[in-house]
């Protein structure tokens, strides 16, 4: 079965959420039921600008990846090479550089090693490009 997860960053504390369709208490996480978690984004004690959806992937190091991270492959240098992870033509995914949708898939971040290095609410710097 699909688990419908999300995260949202608390307004005063800065720590992160996890509403989750299934509870998995860990010590890493703050986990709450989905319809707790949507009841702080409504009373905006939870930010809605950083909610998130879980896409079901995993970045190459096992990790987790939401809408708002930023991807890198493994060995680049370059920061064109850095992707937002978003929700858009009915599917998670980012535009490079020249505009193209690209869609996730398992196989695209395996093949190119690709991992998150932060996320754009917490490390908006690493999308600076100079």
């Amino acid at each position: 079965m699909r688990e419908i997860k999300f995260r949202g960053k608390d307004r005063l504390t800065g720590q992160w959420f996890y509403g989750s369709s299934f509870l998995k208490y860990s010590d890493e996480k703050t986990n709450i039921p989905l319809s707790l978690f949507w009841d702080l984004v409504e009373r905006e004690i939870l930010n809605p600008e950083t909610v998130g959806q879980y896409t079901e992937r995993k970045d190459r190091n096992g990790k987790e990846v939401y809408e708002g991270d930023i991807l890198f492959p493994e060995g680049y240098k370059s920061r064109f090479y850095r992707h937002v992870i978003i929700y858009s033509d009915c599917s998670f995914g980012y535009y490079d550089n020249v505009g193209e949708f690209y869609p996730i898939r398992e196989s695209k971040i395996a093949v190119l090693k690709l991992f998150v290095i932060g996320n754009i609410h917490d490390n908006p710097e690493l999308m600076d490009v100079k």
